[in-house]
């Protein structure tokens, strides 16, 4: 019997692949509508991508043990990040982020997900570059912490 532990990355990302958070669209000031689709990346942003997008990146993890030694049971500090070029589709896509991470429990790709608590958003302003910088705009920054337990095979 060995534990296999899926990155919770993997696990979150999973969660906010839903319409819900994918058809979330953007005009640009060019008239271009982008939609979030599949720009939910773990750890950065890819550099062709521009607003909207998800960065999620875990801040800390830990595996619990017991008596036997490491049994599968973890905790995390996991940021997603909600890149937007406005402030109004920022907000947007924060709020569909939270309604479904924010106190979910169940089983992703394995792994049962005890608990999901949001302990606070930071919010900020990344200026462009230079003149041909599309990647700069709007972030909210939401922190949860994550109480896990790895499916055993």
């Amino acid at each position: 019997m060995t534990t296999q532990i899926a990155p919770l990355q993997k696990v979150i990302q999973t969660l906010l692949e839903v319409d819900a958070v994918r058809n979330i669209t953007e005009t640009s000031p060019k008239g271009a509508e982008t939609k979030i689709g599949q720009k939910i990346r773990p750890d950065a942003c890819r550099i062709k991508d521009t607003p909207p997008f998800i960065v999620l990146e875990v801040a800390d993890e830990d595996t619990l043990p017991d008596l036997d030694g490491v049994n599968g049971d973890g905790t995390a500090q996991m940021l997603v990040i909600c890149v937007g070029a406005k402030r109004e589709t920022t907000v947007e896509i924060a709020n569909a982020v939270d309604t479904i991470l924010n106190n979910y429990r169940g089983t992703v790709a394995g792994t049962q997900i005890q608990h999901c608590l949001r302990r606070g958003p930071a919010r900020g302003y990344e200026p462009p570059q230079d003149d041909g910088d599309e990647s700069h705009g709007f972030y909210i920054s939401l922190r949860y912490d994550v109480m896990f337990t790895a499916g055993v095979t």
